[in-house]
């Protein structure tokens, strides 16, 4: 079930919406009704029928009565239409009558509430005062819900005339002593409301953070209770009076006023930055960067040089600090990338993070590193500055023990800035055999893009190197750069090599290559494959070559085409996939949603058959045909049973048994529905529960991918 929405019936049962397989629609869904199995029943009658009724005909001491019923829909209404009324009187004397159910108190004091927040302050009076006295009730429900309505009645009241001052007064007094209750609600709904009443004497301040020392402090934190102590501190603490916890001995303490800047937008969060608490330090970043507080972004970025008492720097700081320096666009802000990218106690990622800020300084992101936020740069930047910048601290960077993604990010970043002093680095780098493969190749790439000409020299060497990915990259230099003549032959010797990702390279080279040379070679491997001679591994890229040089055409499989035809259409897709590449799609692919029906490694559903140890008994072409065909050969225990019972309902699942009584039907959601053999009235066998048009919505790669996972899992599953 993927339920969208939820509601109660009238007569107690629970509906839900189902959209069945997930957002993105299959054309149908599921109405839900889930009833208890024994109903309870209640004297007052009809709960559909009262709904429906007028409810301005009820008596007064009838809406009194429903205020404690048990549905909330009756109470609710009870509620409002007293009010209507103005029965202010009805729900004093509920909400003083201890005996009364807690509910109806509850209700009773909502109601008085609407009273009291409406703007002709007479008539506030004595539902305030039965409110503040509600305060100090013995049952933690009421308490809770009086401190509640006694804030929001005072919410924007302003101070006149007319006494309300004293009842403010009185107001405050009472939530104070709520910030010590037993009850957590109790004490959270004080500190919110005091913050409503607005600006409070020393006494306030006082009593909130005595609440924030005792309540905040520890490892074991209530984040609804410090968030509550949090709206006090912003609502009832001048500007100044948060100025001066800023120094405050207990660091739960500064913590509570750092978030409460950060509601009231307050500059004076920065000094946050110099905490000698890591956390406080970070809410002040998460304050300055995410709101954001443009003006203190300076103050961030100077944080690159932060060192925390103990420990390293926070990862979700580095970040917030490279982003502010980026967009401030400042020298200074440079420099501080290069200080960032220098410090050897961040984690590479952060430190590589750095470097390509700096890469992009002259037309950096849309789209903020940390929030996603989209952001507008105005002004044009001039890459002089990064460029210098980098230049300068290069000789610290690279002299320095940089592991490998970094010390890539630097030289290419030094690349496209312009910075042509790394050139000879790059050529090293690209002979280093101590280097891993990908960063050799990588290396070359960069080095093509500052100085083609020397980097068509390295790869003539590399193109015989041990590694084959290093072949590839030097292959992919010579054909960009020199004739086609010239390199076709060195590509087609490639098709013929060991290692299967640069024999389909190889194949996807020559398609891209657009001359006669490469041409003909495509055209040679075309008619190989027509004539069923050529390596299966490369069929799909071949297919591809000969789409784009030869202008074949891949015909679409018909839809009254045999089983055997559409599997043979889909032929090139059985060998030549990545292991890797399959098993992510697999689990994380959401238009396909395998996982969802099928089980393997331990994780999925069983709608479907278990997958492990399937390529112990299925060969790639019968994989293929499940995919691409799955209502060819369905397994009994996995073909959809179609059951039309008497009643006009239609039931189709997976059989899991039946007797001379009952039939048990799995469901596409997992659970089993249970149909008496006596209700039904037809029982057919549908198509397979494989969804018919899951090809469609993978790519052929994709699919070659899928088989090679599929073809991989020979181990059974662990019992």
């Amino acid at each position: 079930m993927l339920a969208t929405d939820v509601e109660f019936g009238p007569d107690g049962a629970v509906w839900v919406s189902d959209w069945v397989q997930g957002w993105n629609g299959e054309g149908k869904g599921r109405i839900w009704r889930f009833m208890p199995t024994e109903p309870q029943t209640t004297d007052d009658g009809d709960v559909a029928a009262i709904l429906a009724g007028d409810w301005s005909a009820l008596a007064s001491s009838r809406l009194a009565h429903l205020l404690g019923h048990a549905d909330r829909r009756l109470r609710l209404e009870a509620q409002w239409e007293l009010a209507r009324r103005g029965e202010a009187s009805v729900f004093e004397a509920i909400v003083t009558d201890q005996s009364q159910p807690v509910l109806a108190r509850v209700h009773a004091l909502t109601g008085l509430c609407q009273f009291a927040r409406r703007s002709d302050s007479s008539a506030v009076q004595n539902p305030l005062a039965v409110i503040t006295a509600a305060v100090a009730d013995p049952a933690w429900e009421i308490r809770s819900v009086a401190v509640r309505n006694l804030g929001e009645s005072w919410a924007g009241r302003a101070d006149d005339a007319g006494g309300v001052s004293a009842a403010r007064e009185a107001s405050r007094a009472s939530l104070i002593d709520r910030l010590a209750d037993d009850s957590l609600q109790v004490r959270a709904a004080a500190a919110i409301a005091l913050g409503q009443l607005g600006k409070g004497s020393e006494v306030v301040v006082q009593s909130l953070v005595a609440m924030a020392e005792r309540d905040v402090e520890g490892d074991h934190v209530d984040p609804h209770l410090r968030h509550a102590i949090v709206m006090g501190f912003a609502g009832a603490l001048d500007a100044s009076a948060r100025a001066t916890l800023v120094t405050h001995a207990s660091a739960a303490v500064r913590l509570v006023d750092c978030l409460a800047m950060r509601r009231c937008r307050d500059a004076e969060i920065a000094r946050f930055l110099a905490d000698n608490d890591p956390r406080i330090v970070l809410e002040a970043a998460r304050a300055i960067h995410d709101l954001p507080m443009a003006d203190l972004l300076p103050e961030l970025a100077a944080c690159a040089t932060y060192q925390p008492p103990q420990g390293t720097m926070d990862d979700a700081l580095v970040r917030r600090v490279i982003s502010a320096a980026e967009k401030l666009g400042i020298p200074e802000a440079a420099r501080l990338l290069t200080v960032v990218a220098s410090r050897s106690d961040l984690s590479t990622d952060r430190r590589v993070e750095a470097i390509d800020a700096l890469r992009v300084w002259a037309k950096p992101p849309q789209r903020n590193r940390v929030t996603g936020v989209w952001q507008f740069h105005s002004t044009s930047r001039d890459p002089v500055v990064a460029r210098g910048t980098l230049e300068a601290a290069l000789p610290d960077l690279l002299g320095s023990k940089l592991d490998e993604p970094l010390r890539f990010a630097v030289l290419q970043a030094a690349t496209e800035l312009g910075i042509t002093s790394t050139g000879s680095i790059l050529v090293n780098w690209c002979h280093d055999t101590s280097c891993s493969p990908a960063s050799r190749a990588k290396a070359l790439g960069s080095l093509l893009d500052s100085n083609p000409a020397v980097a068509v020299e390295v790869a003539k060497k590399l193109r015989d190197d041990p590694q084959p990915a290093v072949r590839m990259a030097a292959r992919r230099v010579r054909v960009t750069h020199l004739p086609a003549e010239q390199v076709v032959p060195e590509v087609e010797a490639a098709i013929g090599s060991a290692d299967l990702a640069e024999r389909q390279a190889a194949v996807s080279l020559l398609a891209d290559m657009d001359a006669p040379a490469s041409v003909d070679a495509v055209k040679t491997l075309a008619a190989k494959l027509d004539a069923g001679s050529l390596d299966p591994t490369v069929h799909l890229e071949v297919r591809e070559a000969a789409e784009k040089r030869l202008g074949r055409e891949t015909a679409p499989t018909a839809s009254d085409a045999s089983i055997a035809d559409a599997v043979a259409a889909w032929s090139d897709t059985l060998e030549g996939g990545d292991v890797a590449r399959g098993r992510d799609l697999f689990f994380t692919k959401g238009e396909v949603s395998c996982v969802r029906c099928h089980h393997a490694e331990g994780k999925g559903g069983d709608v479907g058959p278990k997958l492990d140890g399937i390529a112990a008994t299925k060969q790639r072409p019968y994989l293929l045909e499940s995919i691409v065909a799955p209502n060819a050969t369905v397994a009994d225990a996995y073909r959809t049973t179609v059951i039309l019972t008497d009643e006009g309902v239609t039931v189709a699942g997976i059989l899991v048994s039946e007797d001379a009584d009952t039939v048990k039907l799995k469901m596409a959601d997992g659970t089993v529905k249970e149909v008496k053999v006596a209700s039904i009235d037809d029982r057919t066998s549908g198509p397979s529960s494989m969804p018919a048009d899951l090809v469609g919505k993978l790519t052929r790669r994709e699919l070659r991918d899928l088989i090679a996972w599929l073809a991989s899992l020979t181990k059974p599953p662990k019992p």
